[in-house]
């Protein structure tokens, strides 16, 4: 059993390294990213009724864009915490999104000043930073645009770590755009835990960006790209995909497109009891028709597990805030 001490000692020892906002993985190093998993480990084996160290304080959800799992893995760590939640999941139920047309900097400022932590997803590219240097309380970046989306990476990146025993030295595949804000942040972060190869099979049209690569090099990470999902099981130890097929992350809301998933980029069960018996298999959702249905059931299926383990992640990451901010 977990005592309430340690998990006090697991919080403070995150707390004093966190940065006041969650922004970026760049604001971690591998020293804070493990204690980042060694807080949402404890927090996972206590009982329910002891998590709940946050009771009295609030956490606000300000969701710009549409979302599932992250809104309410979001809101779900909040309340495990034994934090209240408030918020909105469409900004046309605000001012932000009627006649008056409210700045964002506003709708920060005054939703700060009524929580005690905020928690944004929005589409315009890098904007988490601009909110978080008017917020009066933590924020976490939920997802902003093409820019980042960590929260997301370092549940999947926990989920890598648990799986593998460490995710140093080992050989992670990632299928999809690789500028999307989800696989930039995996990748930063794979970088700094030593990976020792990250295997890109890119979207169609799309490349590994030039700053991704030079952190994975910066951090003797190596990398390389393969054209097949074959290729991809034959070399790796976990392949994560994101699909191929996108909406515009830069707009408000989505727009349904009608197609399929080439073969090269979709994995089935037949693929991997051929080519990858032994691979991990991860997808942050939501997921069409990139990853079939018959795979759920093999051992090699960890998506559902995965999101499971990002309220863990959440619930480490607000917590640890929640602790710097009341010092």
């Amino acid at each position: 059993m977990i005592t309430v001490g340690s998990l006090s000692s697991a919080k403070i020892a995150l707390a004093d390294a966190m940065p006041p906002h969650v922004i970026s993985m760049m604001d971690f190093d591998r020293e804070t990213i493990l204690k980042i998993f060694a807080y949402a480990d404890q927090l996972r084996l206590e009982q329910p009724a002891l998590r709940q160290v946050h009771r009295g304080q609030t956490v606000a959800t300000m969701f710009f864009q549409p979302s599932t799992r992250t809104r309410l893995n979001f809101e779900g760590a909040a309340n495990a915490l034994g934090c209240s939640v408030i918020g909105f999941s469409d900004p046309k139920t605000t001012r932000a999104g009627d006649f008056y047309q409210e700045s964002l900097e506003d709708v920060v400022k005054f939703t700060g000043a009524i929580a005690d932590l905020l928690v944004l997803r929005h589409f315009q590219t890098g904007v988490s930073k601009v909110a978080a240097a008017c917020s009066p309380v933590p924020l976490l970046n939920a997802g902003d645009g093409y820019n980042e989306h960590p929260t997301q990476a370092l549940g999947d990146l926990w989920t890598m770590h648990r799986l593998l025993n460490g995710v140093e030295g080992r050989r992670i595949g990632l299928i999809g755009n690789p500028e999307i804000r989800s696989l930039r942040s995996i990748s930063l972060g794979l970088a700094r835990l030593g990976a020792a190869e990250v295997v890109f099979l890119p979207a169609p049209d799309s490349c590994v960006p030039e700053a991704t690569i030079n952190e994975l090099c910066q951090h003797g990470v190596g990398y390389d790209i393969v054209g097949n999902v074959q290729e991809l099981l034959l070399r790796c130890d976990v392949v994560e995909t994101i699909g191929v097929r996108h909406p515009d992350h830069s707009k408000h809301t989505d727009t349904p497109v009608a197609a399929t998933t080439a073969p090269d980029f979709k994995l089935t069960a037949d693929l991997i009891r051929r080519f990858g018996p032994h691979v991990w298999i991860l997808h942050p959702g939501p997921r069409t028709d990139e990853l079939e249905q018959d795979i759920d059931g093999m051992t090699n299926a960890q998506y559902f597990q995965q999101a499971r383990n990002g309220l863990f992640v959440r619930m480490a990451l607000m917590s640890a805030l929640l602790a710097a901010q009341g010092k």
